[in-house]
């Protein structure tokens, strides 16, 4: 006759482990429900193209990946990168742009000066020359301006690829990195639901 194991464990524990488990589902289930009737209403209120875009089956993932906060936490973490990201991007340009505003001022502080010195004769040619070398330094910082905002760009591509990939990590559906602006449109949607989500509370 096979001996029966018995646990060492206190009865009573157990009872308590037990209970907090089925309370913890318990809890999730609610959370579940109201997610999911949440985000339904928000779908109902999209475009019917866009609808279509978003089965049941999506909601419900949807749902299920918010259940325990780290989405909402990953997200709010993701805002913040973006967020710094851009202030600093922009920093950036403002400070060529400020930079360029003084070689202009510069440059036409010496030629100001230069046709105050000239004589009568001289300053039709030295307006001509002047205006070669405003326009010459015009190109130059156009194309400074375009390299630094093709760079903003570039960055801003790059911090996109780096959240559609954590959020596809962390199972959130319609997460994949993508650039096409179809894709882009519903997981910009799906992020703002998340965020009114994690704004309301449960």
């Amino acid at each position: 006759m096979e001996k029966q194991y018995e646990t060492n464990v206190d009865s009573r524990l157990l009872a308590t482990v037990r209970q907090q488990w089925v309370e913890r589902q318990v809890e999730r289930e609610r959370h579940y429900g109201r997610y999911i009737d949440d985000i339904h209403q928000l779908a109902a209120k999209l475009p019917k193209e866009m609808k279509e875009k978003l089965p049941g089956d999506i909601l419900s993932r949807l749902a299920a990946s918010l259940l325990d906060g780290t989405v909402f936490q990953i997200v709010r973490e993701l805002e913040e990168i973006q967020q710094l990201k851009e202030r600093n991007l922009l920093n950036r340009r403002m400070k060529i742009l400020s930079k360029q505003k003084g070689r202009r001022t510069e440059l036409d502080k010496r030629h100001r000066v230069a046709v105050h010195a000239a004589s009568a004769s001289e300053r039709a040619t030295l307006k001509l020359q002047q205006q070669e070398e405003r326009e010459e330094l015009d190109s130059e910082l156009e194309a400074e301006t375009t390299q630094c905002d093709q760079e903003i760009i570039l960055a801003l591509d790059q911090l996109l690829t780096e959240q559609q990939s954590t959020l596809q990590r962390a199972g959130v559906p319609l997460m994949f990195v993508t650039n096409r602006s179809e894709d882009i449109r519903l997981q910009m949607q799906v992020l703002e639901w998340t965020q009114r989500l994690a704004a309301i509370g449960y």
